[in-house]
């Protein structure tokens, strides 16, 4: 093999080393409303986020508001049919209990929002139905 001409040579030599800086660099200052707020932590939150009190539709236990409130509104809108127990299970995708659905439909019916009903069946049991009052 021949030698490598002298022009060519400096393209194979390693560059001559670089001096890193040692002293720190201060990182920039970061307001914690731009972080976002699933990455702060828990006391941040507290701080920076103002308190909101919950709302409450309906006077009560604080059990079912949101189960009460919901079957209410289907409850309107299925005016004199009203909704079986098995309906009324399938508005929140049977993700309440059974327990949380008795507490709201007790909650409406203490308040006269809504009526009881028992649906004769055919040699089973009857149907549990719940009808919207005629007061509200």
């Amino acid at each position: 093999m021949q030698p490598l001409p002298a022009a060519l040579l400096g393209l194979f030599t390693p560059p001559p080393p670089v001096a890193i800086p040692t002293t720190p660099v201060a990182a920039p200052a970061i307001k914690p409303q731009a972080i976002p707020r699933h990455i702060r932590p828990i006391e941040q939150h507290a701080a920076t986020e103002p308190v909101k009190a919950p709302t409450l539709p309906l006077p009560g236990p604080p059990l079912g508001y949101h189960v009460a409130d919901k079957t209410l509104r289907a409850l309107r809108a299925a005016g004199s049919a009203g909704l079986t127990r098995t309906a009324i299970s399938h508005l929140f995708k049977r993700h309440e209990t059974a327990e949380r659905i008795s507490t709201a439909l007790e909650h409406l019916a203490q308040r006269g929002l809504a009526e009881r009903h028992e649906r004769g069946s055919n040699g089973g049991r009857p149907a549990e139905v719940w009808r919207i009052t005629d007061r509200e």
